[in-house]
């Protein structure tokens, strides 16, 4: 089984089992196509065993209901959140009245954890890092944002390409040495180089967004020979505007209200300087992303550490365009079709202007993969695999 279909041998054992367990069965089934659209489902071991690369989930039944078998490890903190369910190092049994209780998405991080995500080691950090589906590899990078921002990009590219997400330094599920230091679009270029490496090595296709098309080009800087295309999408490179110096002075006072009065009031200045808060009477029907409490808490989080040590050194970053535009790299700026005049968006005309290259439009706007992430995803394939 492939894409949520069940063969008849799987179907078999879930219609044999006892009809009490078939509604947990089915839910937690639907949970885990809807994290892993690509998961493979066969009878293995003689039960219901889901598979991604060579991560294994197994599901079977027990007398009181249906046991998961997943190293702790991989569990996403499922067994340390309810020891009371963990049997032995490995068993997850799961009586329907005790699943009940536990909301889909704690299911689904679970899920998550064993067959997608990973970890790899780098100077003074750990990333966390999702990988799914198969094709060519295509790396998403944002900063700040995390992994979860891009989960419905992914998701609707993973039947064609091997999608890559990651948790920079310091944020989501990624940790850092020194939580003290600021993080430039350099390091945080070499971590994703290093993440490359880990997984095999092999030119990628690079999409980032806001200060992860910042990492993009410092990345392509760096390493051309990894990136088979990058696609710069709204990369705030604010020093090649000709009102930088005043655009440095407003970010400067960002930081210093951060500092005196906490991360809302700076976050109030910083969306009404990048034109990000929006006008109300404008574009009131396109769509947005509504963000769920437990992404909120993430974003939360992300912006504490952006604040601090990530919006000084990301707009205060050069590209250096005499490297880009020697670099084997196909480098695209991309930017959002309802972001016009934003400051995001006009960074995205000037470093075009001053590759030389025309700028794609992308459905949305500055997170318009996030609202609107299916036609984003076809725009984003055509310019990959179409190069005219």
């Amino acid at each position: 089984m492939q894409n949520g279909v069940m063969d008849e041998a799987v179907r078999r054992y879930r219609n044999e089992m006892d009809g009490a367990y078939q509604p947990l069965f089915d839910r937690l089934h639907r949970l885990m196509v809807a994290v892993c659209p690509d998961v493979e489902l066969v009878l293995a071991y003689g039960m219901p065993t889901y598979r991604t690369g060579r991560r294994r989930l197994n599901v079977g039944v027990w007398k009181h209901g249906l046991s998961l078998y997943v190293s702790p490890n991989r569990d996403g903190g499922f067994s340390a959140r309810h020891p009371e369910l963990a049997a032995g190092k490995a068993t997850i049994k799961l009586r329907p009245a005790d699943a009940a209780q536990i909301p889909d998405a704690e299911f689904q991080d679970l899920f998550r954890a064993a067959l997608l995500v990973d970890h790899v080691d780098v100077p003074g950090a750990r990333l966390h890092y999702e990988r799914r589906g198969t094709g060519p590899l295509l790396m998403l990078v944002g900063s700040p944002m995390d992994s979860t921002g891009f989960a419905a990009l992914a998701g609707a590219l993973a039947d064609r390409y091997t999608v890559v997400t990651y948790d920079p330094r310091g944020i989501g599920g990624s940790s850092r040495e020194d939580a003290t230091e600021d993080v430039t679009p350099e390091q945080q270029a070499d971590d994703v180089h290093r993440l490359l490496s880990a997984l095999g090595g092999e030119p990628a296709h690079v999409f980032g967004s806001s200060g992860g098309a910042v990492v993009g080009l410092a990345l392509v800087t760096a390493h051309p020979e990894q990136v088979r295309t990058l696609v710069a999408h709204e990369p705030p490179v604010v020093e090649l505007l000709p009102d930088a110096a005043s655009l440095r002075a407003q970010i400067q006072e960002v930081y210093d209200t951060y500092r005196a009065d906490g991360a809302g009031p700076a976050m109030a200045k910083f969306m009404a300087h990048t034109g990000l808060g929006g006008d109300p009477g404008q574009q009131a029907e396109a769509p947005r992303w509504a963000p769920s409490p437990e992404q909120m808490a993430r974003i939360s989080a992300a912006t504490e550490v952006f604040l601090a040590h990530l919006i000084r050194p990301t707009t205060r970053y050069r590209p250096d365009l005499e490297a880009l535009q020697a670099a084997s790299t196909r480098v695209v700026v991309a930017a959002g079709a309802t972001s016009k005049g934003q400051l995001a968006n006009r960074c995205a005309m000037a470093l075009a202007d001053q590759l030389g290259t025309p700028v794609i439009e992308f459905p949305g706007d500055h997170g318009g993969f996030m609202a609107l992430p299916e036609p984003f995803g076809r725009v984003l394939d055509q310019v990959l695999t179409q190069p005219s």
